[in-house]
């Protein structure tokens, strides 16, 4: 292997560990200073589980954005570009016609995978839904505090972070399809961890293959459109399909 090889390879690596590492840091930076805000204040123990879920959503995903984008800047004074991120450009028209059309290729993907893992390993639970914080809301904001962190808050932060600075970084040292799928793999590992039982963490793999199809589509289409917004827009109508049946429908 000839050094540039060697360099692109560690370089793609320390990327891979870079991202996750700072996406788990901040949360538990900000578990930290939620419990420091408890222990001053213990009336905000008291606050709303759901309202707490967001704006705990909230503070995490801005705290990880701007470490990703401000530890390299305050270190080695490196600049991230609207280009990398992929918000070089305002949120088009085209981007919603192209995020709500992608539905059916992720459809596709995620139902082959799906079907595959469960004829190949028929131990796993295909009817194994995402943990999600948000669970019993009855009154109005509570809908609307889960609204805004699923919807909008998750879609638009995860698509900056990892289509964004992750993909945006990585294609410029391995080019974009290999990038599409190292960030697809590490985006889906993410989501394995589910619940905290007594016999240990519950790992969620039906949603981490689901979620790995989704990968795929929204790498592909920043690849393909050149900016996150249409990921983005995909990212929300797929949660906003799943806020419907966990929320809203009742048949």
């Amino acid at each position: 292997m000839s050094s540039s090889s060697s360099a692109k390879v560690l370089r793609s690596l320390g990327l891979a560990l870079w991202v996750p590492t700072v996406f788990i840091g901040a949360q538990i930076v900000t578990l930290l200073l939620f419990m420091a805000i408890a222990f001053i204040a213990p009336d905000f123990k008291s606050i709303d589980q759901t309202v707490y879920s967001t704006v705990f959503a909230a503070a995490s995903y801005s705290l990880a954005l701007l470490g990703v984008a401000g530890i390299p800047y305050l270190l080695w004074r490196r600049r991230i570009t609207g280009e990398v991120l992929g918000l070089q450009r305002l949120l088009g028209w085209s981007d919603i016609g192209i995020g709500a059309f992608a539905l059916l290729p992720y459809y596709i993907i995620a139902g082959i995978l799906l079907w595959l893992a469960s004829w190949l390993f028929p131990v796993l639970n295909g009817s194994h839904a995402q943990e999600i914080p948000y669970q019993n809301l009855t009154q109005q904001y509570e809908y609307l505090a889960a609204f805004i962190a699923l919807v909008v808050l998750a879609p638009f932060a995860e698509e900056a972070l990892f289509r964004g600075y992750f993909l945006g970084k990585l294609q410029r040292i391995i080019g974009g399809w290999r990038a599409v799928l190292i960030v697809a793999v590490v985006f889906a590992l993410l989501h394995l961890p589910g619940a905290v039982t007594q016999q240990g963490i519950d790992l969620q793999w039906m949603v981490m293959i689901d979620v790995f199809a989704l990968g795929l589509v929204l790498g592909a289409l920043r690849i393909l459109t050149g900016s996150i917004w249409a990921g983005v827009l995909l990212h929300m109508f797929k949660n906003m399909i799943a806020f419907y049946f966990l929320f809203i429908y009742r048949g």
